[in-house]
């Protein structure tokens, strides 16, 4: 039997991502945009830059934000609005110049750690998360008591949850539901990409109002 598989959802984690090449190497692979902004977001504690990214009215704040607006670049356009657009606008600091340093040597350009290909996509109905596995991780560790459960337990839960699967797949037919706080975020990053191919707004103001909408998750 062959594994084949066309998109491929992922975490950051460097190790993983090399075998997932070598094994699918015709695989698109998407890593968690959610898991993106989190690891900005430690950069930016890291850095003392915390209190300043929670001030709005701050420079730096507005800076910092408008980065996360490459996340909704086409991935062959990021390293450019990175130069363009991001660093134009720098505030001079040397926190924020070690910001920007850990975007180029992990993110930005295509030798990056983690190069755009990866993360950045311009707005689309396409889920970049991979809370799905994530929550099937959680919800398979919570069906044990102890570290080690005998062998007649693990048999247990696993054909417990082989027919739970069994019947998702049978519905597979039917339309996802969305939450309707997520629907609202989609079609207001659709319509600001569509404001911005159409030349309604600019690439700048473009990123500004994405990455001020999605900012990093600040209170986990």
């Amino acid at each position: 039997m062959q594994l084949g598989a066309s998109v491929i959802h992922a975490d950051f984690e460097f190790a993983m991502l090399t075998v997932l090449r070598e094994i699918f190497p015709t695989a698109v692979i998407k890593c968690c945009r959610f898991h993106l902004g989190q690891a900005w977001w430690r950069k930016i504690q890291n850095l003392g830059l915390g209190k300043d990214y929670k001030n709005t009215n701050s420079d730096i704040s507005q800076w910092l934000k408008l980065s996360f607006g490459l996340h909704f670049i086409d991935p062959t356009d990021v390293e450019d609005c990175f130069v363009e657009e991001v660093m134009t606008d720098a505030p001079q600091d040397e926190r924020c110049t070690r910001f920007a340093e850990y975007l180029v040597d992990n993110y930005v350009t295509a030798e990056s750690r983690y190069p755009p290909v990866l993360w950045a996509e311009v707005p689309s109905n396409t889920k970049r998360t991979n809370n799905s596995a994530e929550s099937f991780h959680a919800h398979f560790n919570e069906q044990f008591y102890t570290s080690h459960p005998s062998i007649f337990v693990f048999m247990d839960v696993l054909g417990k949850l082989q027919t739970a699967n069994y019947i998702k797949i049978r519905s597979i037919g039917k339309p996802a539901t969305t939450r309707k706080v997520e629907r609202d975020r989609t079609e207001y990053a659709m319509a600001q990409y569509n404001k911005f191919i159409s030349g309604e707004i600019n690439r700048h103001n473009y990123m500004k109002y994405l990455g001020n909408r999605f900012p990093a998750r600040t209170n986990i």
